[in-house]
């Protein structure tokens, strides 16, 4: 078969042996994540941001070959994640190789033309279901992408492929970001596509998560072998750091939010949020002396089964004026946000990790959040936590943080240096070393 010509960006020299590994090691890296992206630039949050920053990490070390692949869940996925290598500026300048399928090469140049114009679309047409056709019409697609000998595979999502019983890989690895919807199934509308990834997962496997809270989850809720489970802290991009507030605050008019004193809120807008009770907190909390003022934002896109959250903003009343919903914010636009709030509250049920809380210490915002899951782990000694979730423990924990100027003032001090615990060095050679390992029991 006649080798296409995909868009690669592959280191030009030969790379010295890795620090952290015996020898040169190649990674397969399951990026229909990142293809997901492409196509709903709401979803560009959450693992799509850790996942670019892993692999760049990754991608950066002596010895690492990248290889991209789509695991295929959808049909659309492998196009999607073609069209973002050739569009996306991280990723063209990121060192890798993109692997498609193997399938017939007329019929990949024609998917390749006729993805491009269906990721041109408008966003009220089915663009998924245009490249699900295009791609599910060709004859003989492959599974997957034919395996490279000695390679590593990893998913940082989906199901891990299934082999059929033959080792096509000289190890597997998925990283599970938290154990959510075995917890809270009814939190969701679908948890199949979680469940099967955690089903294909078998002993010689090994997990990657975020935190020593969903390690314990996992253990507990699904008996996978702790020995098997390795903790690697996410860590925090560059761009999130201290910024003059004056900065921030002449920035606020851009992002959408009037220059006034306001509390900051940032997830997708569900359920795992508690935005419901963090909503009535505020609306205790504003009515007291001295904040009336005081507004509260709430950042991220829309997600799903909002209806108690829409009846919450009914309740509240007149307090409801000073909530400002700007939506979907770009990530090099948070740090504007963070330095400019009184103060960053997280009221979430559960968390995986708990990015958010790192990036706003990084920017030297005070951080309320929850004591629940890995929030501690990620707040540590820096953070207000509030004993529960409710909106009476949140508004007290509020009432307290908002009247004292001087915790305020040392949560901003300190909060950086508790957040530079996260990098993604640290989080990269937890990989590295795992991997360096099982190739030695191998030999």
């Amino acid at each position: 078969m006649r080798k296409l010509d995909y868009p690669t960006r592959v280191q030009p020299d030969p790379a010295p042996k890795s620090l952290r590994s015996a020898d040169a090691i190649d990674v397969v890296l399951d990026a229909a994540v990142l293809g997901v992206s492409a196509v709903y630039p709401s979803q560009r949050a959450g693992i799509w941001r850790f996942l670019r920053d892993w692999c760049a990490e990754l991608a950066s070390r002596p010895g690492v070959s990248l290889h991209l692949i789509s695991s295929g869940r959808a049909p659309w996925n492998e196009l999607a994640v073609e069209h973002v290598c050739r569009k996306d500026q991280f990723l063209r300048q990121l060192p890798h190789l993109w692997r498609p399928r193997p399938g017939y090469p007329i019929w990949r140049r024609l998917q390749s033309l006729g993805s491009r114009l269906a990721f041109r679309l408008p966003g009220k047409v089915p663009r998924t279901a245009v490249a699900g056709m295009l791609q599910a019409l060709q004859p003989g697609l492959g599974k997957i992408a034919r395996p490279i000998p000695g390679a590593i595979y990893h998913s940082p999502y989906h199901a891990l492929p299934d082999t059929r019983g033959k080792s096509l890989w000289r190890t597997r690895s998925i990283t599970v970001h938290d154990a959510i919807p075995l917890l809270h199934p009814e939190w969701f509308d679908d948890i199949t596509p979680y469940l099967r990834a955690l089903d294909s997962i078998t002993a010689r496997d090994t997990v990657f998560v975020d935190s020593e809270s969903t390690k314990r989850d996992l253990v507990h809720w699904k008996g996978l072998d702790p020995r098997r489970i390795l903790v690697a802290y996410p860590g925090i991009s560059g761009h999130f750091r201290v910024v003059d507030r004056s900065t921030c605050r002449a920035a606020l008019e851009r992002l959408g939010v009037p220059d006034v004193r306001f509390l900051l809120a940032v997830g997708t807008l569900e359920p795992r949020k508690n935005l419901p009770a963090l909503l009535e907190a505020f609306a205790r909390v504003a009515v007291l002396p001295g904040n009336e003022d005081l507004h509260l934002v709430l950042v991220g896109a829309r997600g799903w089964r909002n209806e108690v959250l829409d009846a919450t903003f009914a309740r509240i009343g007149a307090v409801r004026a000073r909530v400002l919903r700007p939506g979907f914010v770009a990530d090099e636009d948070l740090p504007l946000l963070y330095g400019a709030c009184e103060a960053f509250v997280f009221a979430s049920l559960y968390e995986g990790f708990g990015l958010p809380i790192a990036e706003a210490m990084a920017c030297g915002a005070p951080v309320l959040c929850v004591d629940n899951s890995s929030q501690r782990e990620v707040a540590g000694d820096v953070a207000m936590l509030s004993p529960g979730p409710s909106a009476e423990e949140l508004s007290r924990c509020l009432g307290s943080l908002l009247s004292d100027a001087d915790r305020r003032a040392d949560m901003r001090r300190r909060g950086p240096a508790q957040s530079a615990r996260f990098t993604w060095k640290a989080c990269i050679d937890v990989h590295l070393d795992a991997w360096a390992a099982w190739r030695e029991d191998d030999r």
